[in-house]
């Protein structure tokens, strides 16, 4: 498809990245199967695929209460009926939105062609994460010196970008959300397609993983206030963004505190998935337990 190459890159890398995309995919399918399961999908994605599918299964008891949850217009009481073990769907409080949901979504509406075969949902997947791919050369290009086609390569091979960008879990949705706001962004064209790319790649990163998106708001920022002072240029736009941090830390203390909190707390949950250890959970209280502490 002409819109979906590069210029200056050979019409087959794009399909050669996608086939790679895909052989990725299925080893990602793999070892959440054989070596963190017993044969059948485990951990988030295994989550996933299974609520999912409990989701697309209210579509054969009522097909307006299935809109309803996909369009968000579900109720508390429609949730505890269908949706009682979907754990990920109310995942408690979220900072932003409940990003899990969406994915939920996605998967559900996957499930009416793919009668439960990951393989078929991680090629969907695989296919986004390429587009995205794509977005982002085309956004960065005309900024290195750099052929097209080792930039796309140098994207496409970065290991963590290529396993976690052919799963089935956000990752996929999160590199095609930052490869249509960066695009946008960096946009020559018109006003018009301008302005789409930049809101479907907001919508996307809101809808999959918010805080990239307030990661990737002070490099643009940074940029734009380089590309405008006429001087001192680095140190300029280094003040004007310290000083404008400064100023959001004294006039909003309660969400900044709350925000380091909430960093915090998930610094330390990844790093105790790492270490390893059991958690247990008493009403609103979560305990977590070192394997040096079992006995």
């Amino acid at each position: 498809m002409k819109n979906l190459r590069i210029e200056g890159v050979n019409k087959w890398v794009i399909p050669f990245a996608f086939c790679l995309k895909v052989s990725a995919g299925f080893i990602f399918i793999y070892i959440y199967s054989e070596i963190y399961g017993e044969g059948d999908l485990s951990g988030d994605a295994g989550d996933f695929m299974f609520e999912s599918k409990i989701l697309n299964n209210v579509f054969y008891e009522s097909p307006i209460d299935y809109l309803k949850f996909i369009f968000g217009f579900d109720d508390l009481h429609a949730t505890n009926y269908y949706l009682h073990e979907a754990k990920h769907w109310g995942a408690g409080d979220q900072a932003i939105i409940n990003d899990n949901r969406n994915i939920l979504k996605f998967h559900s509406i996957l499930h009416f062609f793919s009668f439960g075969r990951a393989s078929i949902h991680m090629i969907i997947m695989s296919f986004l994460s390429t587009i995205g791919l794509i977005q982002l050369v085309k956004g960065v290009k005309h900024f290195t010196k750099l052929k097209p086609v080792f930039t796309f390569l140098t994207f496409l091979l970065l290991p963590s970008l290529l396993f976690w960008g052919s799963g089935l879990l956000k990752e996929p949705f999160v590199i095609l959300g930052i490869g249509l706001f960066v695009r946008g962004v960096f946009y020559l064209g018109g006003t018009l397609k301008k302005t789409l790319l930049i809101i479907l790649g907001v919508i996307f990163l809101i809808g999959f993983k918010p805080y990239i998106l307030l990661c990737l708001i002070p490099s643009i920022a940074f940029y734009q206030l380089f590309k405008f002072l006429p001087r001192f240029k680095i140190i300029g736009s280094l003040l004007i963004l310290s000083g404008t941090l400064v100023v959001l830390t004294f006039a909003f203390p309660m969400k900044v505190d709350f925000i380091i909190q909430l960093l915090s707390r998930k610094q330390y949950d990844f790093k105790n998935i790492g270490k390893g250890g059991v958690f247990l959970e008493h009403r609103e209280n979560f305990y977590y337990i070192l394997p040096e502490q079992f006995d």
